[in-house]
């Protein structure tokens, strides 16, 4: 079973941040049959990205998955949880639409998938991990930074020619 762990708490200013971890917990087997694979696509979000979780049904008969995302509080899933049956040696990739709510730009928070199977009677829990990292904001600004800066130079070198033509003219009149 996963235990997951949050801690919330503010830096000096006074800003929130939180943490999220998972730990397996193990009642009776101390080891996890290898008939599922589980893993996150390393995600980059601004404000909206797709987080892709790919599970693979190593096992030689049909699973009933319970498949579910558990995010740090920066982050909102609408619907993170389904349910999906995974034929002998299937393999998919489930696309959850994630939004950021106030994580910090340049900042990376951990983000679990946790998929869930009754195996022979007992019950399973496989979990992937990756880091998520919050991209810059673009501005409008930044995002044509070489355009801006081309015209700006253009618009200069026009000034100072213009400057010096009139000065010439003055000077011969």
């Amino acid at each position: 079973y996963p235990l997951i762990a949050r801690a919330h708490f503010t830096d000096v200013n006074g800003y929130p941040f939180s943490a999220l971890t998972i730990v397996p917990l193990f009642v009776s087997n101390a080891s996890l049959p290898g008939i599922v694979t589980a893993r996150i696509q390393p995600l980059e979000i601004e404000h909206k990205a797709i987080l892709n979780l790919v599970v693979l049904n190593k096992g030689v008969t049909d699973l009933d998955l319970n498949l579910r995302l558990v995010l740090p509080d920066d982050f909102l899933c609408e619907r993170p949880e389904c349910n999906m049956l995974f034929l002998a040696g299937e393999e998919k990739t489930i696309a959850f639409p994630v939004e950021n709510l106030n994580g910090r730009p340049g900042s990376q928070h951990a983000v679990y998938g946790l998929v869930r199977c009754n195996y022979k009677g007992q019950d399973f829990t496989f979990i992937a991990r990756d880091m998520a990292t919050v991209l810059p904001t673009r501005t409008l600004f930044s995002q044509y930074l070489t355009f801006w800066l081309c015209g700006i130079g253009l618009f200069l070198t026009a000034f100072i020619v213009a400057q010096i033509r009139f000065k010439s003219r003055k000077a011969t009149v």
